[in-house]
């Protein structure tokens, strides 16, 4: 299954946040750096005082929940997504905060004026959308001038002992691993400097120590988009990851996230091919 199936991840992997919550508390039970990867994105923004924020692909609010107590009362924030689920779960994470609204809708055609907002912010998500450039068009053109677009993602290394372990065991297994990701750390640069004037990339010191069997096979399963980790296949999985462990007692696991920041140029011509527009489906 493709990253980019737009049926597969509305209908599918992203239909609830069964799937989200099951890789966020993997990492965070297993982690190396105690920080917290969303506190340490929180640190990276630089904004004024009033801003308009716009998340895409924000998913279960999750970036804005664990930095609360840390936000200016002067922001206002649109969450956006493709999956009415996400947004149901934004909205029950973030519920009494009025500093927050929801739209539904697709980073490639967004439903919002030209120079609306002071930041984008686009994390983990990028590497979902089937034609990016019709993306960072869009995010160009709705950011302000100095606008800055803030993306993380992982980068080639990212789980490569993990991806090694699957590819040993069957090679049908595809993880969301930096070998198969579109939108890695190293080429994403690249991609934005086409878009904004400015382009930096800062990464998050991390790894993952994995002491128990159960929690990293739900990870895996968890992003099994072709369903092959049922029945006598999933019990052969467990054995096989039991048995790895024992030699070790723990699997060492890189993770290789970061973040791209793009500036938008002061003068407004880098938005060529701008899309008006269309329809906001957004709820308070």
């Amino acid at each position: 299954m493709s990253l980019t199936d737009k049926q597969y991840l509305v209908g599918e992997q992203y239909r609830d946040d069964k799937n989200l919550k099951t890789r966020g508390s993997f990492h965070e039970r297993f982690a190396t750096n105690s920080y917290g990867l969303f506190p340490w994105l929180f640190d990276q923004f630089a904004l004024p005082e009033p801003a308009q924020i716009l998340e895409v692909g924000a998913g279960t609010g999750a970036l804005w929940q664990l930095n609360m107590t840390r936000m200016s009362r002067s922001w206002q924030i649109i969450l956006s997504d493709l999956s009415h689920g996400m947004l149901t779960s934004a909205r029950q994470n973030l519920v009494g905060a009025t500093q927050f609204s929801f739209a539904t809708c697709d980073v490639q055609q967004l439903p919002f004026a030209d120079a609306a907002f002071d930041a984008v912010v686009a994390n983990f998500m990028l590497y979902h959308v089937p034609e990016r450039p019709r993306a960072y068009a869009e995010i160009c053109r709705v950011l302000k001038p100095r606008g800055r677009l803030y993306a993380a993602t992982t980068g080639l290394r990212h789980i490569q002992e993990l991806d090694a372990l699957l590819q040993r065991f069957d090679t049908r297994l595809q993880r969301w691993s930096g070998s198969v990701n579109p939108f890695k750390l190293e080429e994403g640069e690249h991609e934005l400097r086409a878009y904004f004037d400015a382009v930096s990339c800062t990464r998050y010191d991390d790894g993952l120590v994995v002491t128990e069997v159960a929690p990293l096979v739900g990870y895996v399963r968890s992003m099994d988009s072709a369903g092959l980790l049922v029945g006598d296949m999933l019990a052969a999985f467990e054995q096989y990851v039991a048995a790895e462990m024992a030699q070790t007692d723990v699997l060492h696991i890189t993770k290789d996230f970061g973040l791209l920041i793009g500036e938008k140029s002061e003068v407004s011509g880098q938005e060529s091919e701008v899309r008006r527009p269309g329809t906001l489906r957004q709820e308070t």
